[in-house]
């Protein structure tokens, strides 16, 4: 005699196998946009990261160069001169040099349209780019001792009783991100007096 099947015994019907794959294919497509979501805003933190390390690097290089601003002798005619574009000077600081070797510098923004970079020379004709911006306005400006910011070092009118301005100002109008950087320079902007002034 032959044994019946045992209808218990079945597998799992077609509805049942149907429900269990559709789930599974829900679960995995929530997975899969989950990954993704999690791989764009690493992206997105990494990308964010890497800019902030460049611009403090950038902002690092212009205030250890500007930190490093020496005064001439009273003989010697000011060698700090500064406009809304250009930046001359001597630094003790200067970025192809060691430290404490006094070298002139020239900081200038090129604008040209929306673009506006920021470049260094050196008096060893060293020319390095130390950023560029999306940005169509950028300038240089100056605080002398009565609190004005001026766009010209030295005044192009009154007495100038000193040879640096108390700090430097850099801002640049960048799309992404407005950039000012200040320096002060609280304490040298004139030299020490010698012997023979004081005499």
């Amino acid at each position: 005699m032959m044994a019946r099947p045992n209808p218990k015994a079945h597998g799992f019907t077609l509805m049942e196998v149907l429900v269990v794959l559709v789930l599974v294919s829900l679960l995995t497509g929530l997975l899969m946009e989950g990954f993704a979501y999690v791989l764009r805003l690493r992206f997105s933190v990494t990308t964010q990261l890497k800019r902030q390390r460049v611009q403090q690097l950038q902002e690092h290089w212009y205030r250890n160069l500007l930190t490093g601003l020496m005064v001439n002798s009273r003989d010697e005619p000011t060698l700090f001169k500064g406009s809304p574009t250009v930046l001359q000077g001597q630094s003790i600081n200067t970025l192809d040099a060691h430290i404490g070797v006094l070298q002139t510098f020239t900081l200038t923004l090129d604008i040209k349209g929306d673009h506006t970079t920021l470049r260094y020379q050196s008096s060893n004709a060293e020319n390095w780019i130390l950023g560029e911006w999306t940005a169509g306005t950028a300038a240089f400006s100056y605080l002398d001792y009565q609190g004005h910011w001026l766009s010209d070092w030295p005044p192009k009118f009154g007495v100038v009783s000193q040879q640096l301005p108390n700090a430097i100002q850099v801002h640049i109008a960048s799309e992404t991100q407005p950039i000012t950087w200040l320096v002060s320079l609280p304490g040298r902007t004139n030299p020490k007096p010698r012997l023979d002034d004081l005499l």
